[in-house]
């Protein structure tokens, strides 16, 4: 039984549609995802994590840092350092939050709660 060329070329416009549509709802599902812009990992797998929230307010704190102190280092100007661990706790209680930094590794802070 032979299939026409028309016929044959629909199925394979049929075949070439269901992976690419499929593609689509996943490029359009990141592209939207709420946590793209706020996570410094860039996941787009639901809500920011309590990690990503922190980690976003120690950027923000290190640039108002930056801003504020013109003896700052050049690898916090270029993003390669948190600022002192002082001045973030300090600026921490100020915001009143219930969480401090314990320790400092270029841009990797160990956090701890606080009662």
């Amino acid at each position: 039984m032979a299939i026409s060329l028309k016929a044959g070329a629909a199925i394979a416009f049929a075949i070439a549609l269901v992976p690419a549509s499929g593609a689509a709802y996943f490029v359009h599902r990141d592209l939207t995802a709420p946590a793209r812009d706020y996570s410094p990992t860039g996941h787009t797998f639901g809500s920011p994590s309590e990690g990503d929230y922190r980690y976003a307010l120690l950027i923000k704190l290190t640039r108002q840092y930056v801003k504020t102190h013109p003896d700052a280092s050049a690898a916090m100007r270029n993003g390669e350092a948190l600022a002192p661990m002082a001045f973030l706790n300090e600026e921490l209680e100020a915001t009143g939050v219930k969480w401090r930094v314990r320790e400092i590794h270029g841009t990797v802070a160990d956090t701890f709660d606080v009662a």
